[in-house]
């Protein structure tokens, strides 16, 4: 068995920082959610996948992050503590197909 979890990245993208989201510690709550999820999937020996729009690494063009600073280490300190669930991530928004590897070892 296997879950896909999408999150709404739009709030932590870089550009969007003036918007309410920005100045709160986790806009909708979805790190929360994202951790009981993977709990979750710990629990159940289960594998996950997360989608979302705009991906939590530079851009391709700029060489700029594209998240937020501050949300970027939310994730991925989720992805290195629950890496053994996580089968994968797609992402879109470049306009491009890219395939990166990250190694989620500390």
């Amino acid at each position: 068995q296997m879950s896909i979890l999408f999150l709404n990245t739009v709030i932590y993208a870089t550009a969007k920082k003036d918007l309410h989201a920005s100045k709160v510690s986790d806009p909708f709550g979805q790190f929360a959610w994202l951790e009981d999820q993977l709990k979750q999937a710990v629990k159940e020996k289960t594998k996950v996948y997360i989608a979302g729009h705009i991906p939590p690494v530079l851009s391709s063009y700029s060489a700029r992050d594209l998240w937020q600073k501050k949300f970027l280490v939310m994730y991925w300190h989720l992805l290195s503590t629950y890496r053994e669930v996580i089968a994968g991530q797609f992402f879109s928004h470049i306009h491009r197909d890219e395939f990166r590897v990250v190694d989620l070892k500390e």
